[in-house]
C-alpha cells in the first residue's frame, strides 16, 4: 500500500524498540526487562505516534518477558501485538 503522492513504501523499525537493551542485537539476543506499562510510556509511545504514517513495521530481535515469559530464538510474535490495534497493516 503506497501512501498518496509517494513512489515507495515506508517501514518503521525496530519494533518494539531497543532502548532498554544491554547487548547489541547483532551479537546476541537482547533481554528487554520492561513492564508493559514501561514500554507503553517509552518505546511504544514513539511507534504509536507514527504508526499511521508508515506502510509496514520491522520487528526487532529481542526477548520481552512481559509479552512472552519463555525465551524465544529471535523475536516473539507476541511482542508485535501492541501495535496491532493502532494500525491496519499488522
Amino acid at each position: 500500500m503506497l501512501s498518496a503522492g509517494r513512489d515507495r513504501e515506508s517501514c518503521g523499525k525496530h519494533f518494539p524498540g531497543y532502548s532498554a537493551a544491554t547487548v547489541d542485537a547483532h551479537h546476541d539476543l537482547p533481554l528487554i526487562e520492561r513492564t508493559i506499562a514501561e514500554l507503553n510510556a517509552n518505546e511504544l509511545a514513539v511507534f504509536h505516534a507514527f504508526a499511521g504514517r508508515v506502510d509496514s513495521m520491522m520487528i526487532c530481535h529481542g526477548w520481552y518477558p512481559c509479552f512472552e515469559p519463555q525465551k524465544t530464538a529471535a523475536s516473539s510474535l507476541a511482542a508485535s501485538s501492541p501495535i496491532s490495534s493502532a494500525t491496519s497493516w499488522v
